[in-house]
């Protein structure tokens, strides 16, 4: 039997050499950081925190803070701040006050694995960002011994049971559920323009999929894809118009999308309905985009967007304490990106609380997939069902369609549950 110290070696070892091999294809310099680093500790699972009483309780979190997805990731800081000092406030963790310490992975997934490979070996659990291509390789250096990693990502889809959870309503959900809308509002004919990246390769295989289920009732016109580093998207659009779609699903997120919209007004297509990703639900971006925004555009919301009075009970309260703590953070409307990490961030400060800040990474996997009706800002978490499609814990019927409305500077609920038409 091997002792502690070559235990902790083998650990380093098999830590490095799985890094390597999420690392292949990305920066030599990145892996040589990331894995020199991760060999440096001292091995094995140490907590994130002191256990002394009144010592900080850290969990880390790995966010795009700089470079083209910070918009996602400064509300995600944001949120998190915020998040803070409301747990803070409330006790900490059994009296220990947590802090997330957040690392910039600059919207490069090679630096985002760079900075998880020394933690992995190192916390029990580490929250990842919000962009697809940039975070997805973080997850696989999840490994038996752990952590448990929390991607913030809906357009990932860890397999359900495992350690990695994803956050919020899935692409394929959020799909569906404008399909539904489509269907609601009786637009038959739709046209499609996505990302070559792997968000917008993910989202048109759940738009073919969710139109190809309704046999016929909903079809697309028009498919086109676009290097999101383009300039002009506008060769594409002319193609989309000529067919004459009733409606447009767009999806790709950040600056991409208001690459599209100008296209499109130079186009003349701004009277065409839009439905685009929940990556692009950012007030600032909404800001940004001024006289682009086309007539009507529509996301994938979940029920965080609702009006007060259309919620009930703990979920109510639930919005209300989240909307409270982002106005007080200077947030004047929520966006996406705080909500994205807000529920998972609390979760594991649930699961601490319940477990203590011994908790290993096992004890949190198991205390979140037991969860069985677990109320949240996004909707109610169900993580103990192994009958849905990936492991986040919210169905369909926490998906509803949101509308910006540029009179009142704010979203408004478009949709019922699962992007069926409203109740008269």
């Amino acid at each position: 039997m091997k002792d502690q110290g070559e235990k902790s070696v083998s650990n380093c070892r098999q830590r490095g050499q799985h890094a390597r091999r999420v690392l292949a294809g990305l920066s030599a310099a990145a892996l040589c950081t990331g894995v020199l680093a991760a060999c440096s500790s001292s091995g094995g699972a140490s907590g994130s925190g002191g256990n002394s009483k009144g010592s900080t309780y850290t969990i880390h979190a790995i966010l795009s803070v700089t470079g083209s997805e910070s918009f996602l990731g400064d509300d995600e800081k944001a949120s998190l701040g915020a998040l803070q000092k409301l747990v803070n406030s409330t006790g900490g963790i059994d009296g220990h006050p947590v802090s997330f310490d957040i690392s910039d992975n600059q919207s490069t997934a090679s630096t985002s694995v760079s900075v998880a490979s020394p933690l992995v070996s190192q916390v029990p659990v580490l929250l990842v960002g919000s962009a697809t291509s940039t975070d997805r390789p973080v997850d696989q250096l999840e490994t038996s011994n752990g952590p448990v990693i929390y991607d913030l990502s809906p357009g990932d889809h860890p397999a359900v049971g495992s350690a990695v959870y994803s956050a919020s309503n899935s692409t394929t959900n959020q799909t569906l559920a404008f399909v539904n809308f489509a269907k609601a509002k009786g637009w038959s004919h739709i046209a499609a323009i996505t990302s070559t990246d792997s968000s917008g390769q993910d989202g048109w295989e759940n738009i073919d999929k969710a139109v190809q289920a309704t046999a016929g009732a909903v079809t697309v016109t028009s498919h086109q894809t676009f290097d999101p580093a383009s300039v002009s998207v506008t060769t594409q659009l002319a193609q989309i118009k000529a067919t004459n779609p009733q409606a447009l699903m767009v999806w790709t997120t950040g600056t991409p999308l208001g690459t599209v919209l100008k296209g499109m007004q130079q186009l003349g297509m701004t009277s065409i309905p839009v439905m685009t990703s929940n990556g692009n639900e950012s007030y600032k971006e909404m800001q940004s985009l001024g006289n682009s925004l086309p007539a009507q555009l529509y996301f994938p919301s979940s029920q965080f967007r609702l009006s007060s009075s259309a919620l009930t009970g703990q979920a109510q309260t639930l919005v209300e304490q989240f909307n409270s703590a982002m106005k007080a953070a200077g947030q004047p409307v929520p966006d996406e990106g705080d909500a994205l990490v807000w529920d998972p961030a609390l979760l594991i400060v649930s699961a601490l609380r319940k477990l203590g800040v011994g908790a290993t990474a096992e004890q949190i996997h198991q205390y979140i997939s037991s969860q069985a009706s677990y109320v949240g800002i996004s909707g109610t978490y169900d993580f103990a069902s192994k009958s849905q499609a990936d492991n986040r814990g919210l169905t369909i019927q926490s998906v509803y369609v949101t509308q910006w409305d540029k009179s009142k500077m704010d979203w408004v609920q478009a949709s019922g549950p699962a992007g069926t038409a409203l109740a008269s």
